[in-house]
């Protein structure tokens, strides 16, 4: 996970964050990664066709990104979409970014962050609630990814 780590030592004295909340923010990007990861490795696992499962992984993210709030608000859509959001673990993820990085800093009226996020939809939920959800989605999708390749017809365990 060092990308991540460069990645973030890069751009965060352009954010103007505090380097005490760095840790936290690596975690989550860790966590993050993880699961995508995870939603990757059970899609190959049942999608033998390289060419196809990444077509079908493409779909799938930008639903995540889509359906977790990082395009438009859900949870301002009608009852009948806006669920979805809970299906997407973008929402979670976004809601702990939000929660650690946003929400402790938004104190000064003249660079108010929350104002710039009404148009999105992030979890609200307490930090540990998004964190086991977002283990659980990736723990889920790993057992999944065993399941498709032990009953695979395409792949004999002796």
């Amino acid at each position: 996970m060092v990308m991540p780590a460069v990645f973030l030592l890069l751009l965060w004295p352009m954010v103007g964050l505090p380097f005490s909340i760095l840790p936290a923010i690596y975690g989550i990007t860790i966590i993050n990664a993880w699961v995508s990861a995870s939603i990757s490795t059970m899609l190959m696992c049942l999608i033998f066709d390289g060419d196809l499962v990444m077509k079908v992984l493409i779909v799938v993210f930008v639903y995540c990104m889509s359906a977790g709030g990082f395009f438009i608000n859900m949870a301002e859509q009608p009852a009948y979409i806006g669920w979805a959001r809970y299906t997407s673990y973008w929402y979670y993820s976004l809601g702990l970014y939000t929660s650690v990085a946003i929400t402790p800093f938004d104190d000064d009226d003249q660079h108010r962050m929350s104002g710039a996020l009404d148009s999105y939809s992030f979890s609200d939920w307490s930090d540990a609630t998004n964190l086991l959800i977002l283990v659980t989605y990736g723990v889920v999708c790993r057992v999944l990814a065993y399941v498709f390749l032990k009953f695979s017809s395409k792949i004999k365990f002796s």
